[in-house]
């Protein structure tokens, strides 16, 4: 199996999905990045529709609102598209473009390497089992059918459907806890920050 495919073209996405799964060696469980591993075990490798991918952007008006967007909507698309295709620079969910968001974001990707990143993977591909991207499932937002939030590797997904990919290879995640454990420790955390 070539791993540096964009897109594999199957007969049937579900039996290469089914197939994976038994194949899947617990070497090749990916590594989740530390703010996610404390929430969340990895699922699988599911295809998906890009489409059906929401990013959670903090909103350039106030720090501390998130919202889920899908990923033609964010600034990192728009600048993707920007490098590989050479479309305009636009607004988007309040950021006027990417360096903006860069600007008012904690922790960004720094502009040059995010460029680095969209020729290396213009160039070799993406390698959905070295880097995945991490998507999971929230009861609260269960619209539309088949949504997944984009835990980690927005940029890697932006580049992706900057270069017209229609669907990927994603890690699935599930929750720990159940919600009645998680909201239990919401509630707790809460309490003791007052």
């Amino acid at each position: 199996m070539d791993r540096h495919v964009v897109i594999k073209k199957t007969s049937s996405p579900l039996n290469l999905i089914s197939g994976m799964k038994k194949r899947l060696k617990l070497s090749d469980i990916p590594v989740l990045p530390d703010y996610l591993e404390c929430n969340f075990a990895f699922n699988g490798f599911h295809l998906v529709k890009i489409k059906h991918l929401y990013a959670g952007l903090i909103m350039a008006v106030s720090d501390k609102y998130l919202k889920y967007v899908p990923v033609e909507e964010t600034p990192h698309y728009i600048f993707a598209r920007h490098i590989l295709k050479g479309d305009s620079l636009r607004c988007s969910n309040g950021y006027t473009d990417y360096r903006h968001y860069i600007a008012m974001n904690p922790r960004p990707l720094a502009e040059e390497t995010f460029i680095r990143i969209i020729h290396d993977i213009k160039t070799n591909g993406y390698d959905w089992e070295k880097g995945p991207i991490f998507v999971f499932r929230h009861w609260s937002r269960p619209l539309p059918f088949g949504r997944w939030d984009v835990g980690d590797g927005l940029h890697r997904l932006s580049i992706l459907a900057a270069l017209g990919e229609n669907q990927i290879r994603v890690a699935t995640l599930c929750a720990k806890h159940n919600i009645f454990t998680r909201l239990f420790h919401r509630i707790k955390k809460e309490r003791y920050a007052r």
